[in-house]
C-alpha cells in the first residue's frame, strides 16, 4: 500500500503518547517530497506561540527530520525560535530534546561557523542553549566541516571566554574532548577540574572515559533521538 507524505504528517500529529519510530522511519524514506510539509508545521506553529504555549510532538519530529535531510531550512527556523523566545525555548519542549539539542545542530551545519558562534557568545540566549552550540562542534567536526585545529583553538578560546560561574560550558566542553578523544586539550581539562570549574565527575573518571574507544561522537538518527525523547514523563 502506498502511503502519501500527507498521511505520515497526519499519523505524526498524532503520536503524542509514545515514539512514532514506524512514521520517522516513512518519512525519512521520503526525503525531498515531505520536507515543505515539515517546514510548514513548524512555520504555522511559530505564528501563535505564548508564553504558555508548548511545542507538539510533531513540531519536534519535524526538526529531528529536517536534521537527517541536512535541510538547512530547518536551521534557519530553529535560530529564528531560540531568538525569538530567547529564554523561553526550554520551556517549548520536553527535556528530551532540549538536552539532545546538540545532535540536531550539529548535522544542520553548512560550514558557516559564524552563526553557531553568534549564538555561543550572544549573553541573551539561555547559556544551557547555548552550551549545545559548544557540544555540536564536535559533530560538525566529525562531518569534516571544521579542521581539528580549529575545533582546538575554539575550545581554548572558550575555556578562558566564559566565567567560572558557567560550568555547564565547562561541561559540554568535557564532552567533545573525551568524545574525540583530543590529547592536545587534556592538560587544560585538568586545571577545569583543579579548579572545580567542572561540575560532573572528577579527573580519574574523565581519563577512564578518554580512553575508552567505545565512547565516541555521537550521531543523529531515528534510533537515537528516541533515548532522548522518551525522557518525557507523558510517553509510556
Amino acid at each position: 500500500m502506498v502511503i502519501v507524505v500527507e498521511e505520515i504528517i497526519k499519523r505524526l500529529r498524532l503520536s503524542t503518547d509514545k515514539y512514532p519510530e514506524k512514521e520517522l522511519e516513512m518519512a525519512y524514506k521520503n526525503k525531498g517530497k515531505i520536507n515543505d510539509l515539515l517546514l510548514a508545521e513548524i512555520r504555522n506553529w511559530m505564528k501563535d506561540i505564548d508564553e504558555l504555549d508548548y511545542a507538539p510532538k510533531i513540531i519536534t519530529y519535524s526538526f529531528i527530520l529536517l536534521a537527517l535531510f541536512k535541510d538547512t531550512r530547518g536551521y534557519d527556523l530553529l535560530i529564528k525560535l531560540i531568538d525569538q523566545e530567547k529564554n523561553n525555548f526550554g520551556d517549548l519542549f520536553d527535556d528530551g530534546l532540549t538536552y539532545s539539542l546538540y545532535l540536531l545542530i550539529g548535522e544542520f551545519c553548512d560550514g558557516d561557523l559564524n552563526k553557531y558562534l553568534d549564538i555561543i557568545y550572544d549573553k541573551k540566549i539561555d547559556i544551557y542553549i547555548r552550551t549545545n552550540f559548544i557540544r555540536a562542534l564536535g559533530r560538525i567536526y566529525a562531518n569534516n566541516l571544521i579542521s581539528k585545529d580549529k575545533l582546538i583553538e575554539l575550545l581554548k578560546e572558550f575555556i578562558k571566554h566564559f566565567k567560572s560561574d558557567n560550568y555547564p560550558v565547562y561541561d559540554d566542553i568535557v564532552e567533545v574532548v573525551k568524545r574525540l578523544k583530543l590529547e592536545e586539550l587534556i592538560d587544560d581539562i585538568k586545571s577545569l577540574y583543579d579548579k572545580t570549574l567542572i561540575e560532573k565527575g572528577n579527573f580519574n573518571t574523565f581519563m577512564k572515559d578518554f580512553n575508552d574507544p567505545s565512547i565516541t561522537i555521537e550521531v543523529l538518527s531515528i534510533e537515537e533521538m528516541k533515548k532522548h525523547i522518551m525522557y518525557d514523563p507523558f510517553f509510556e
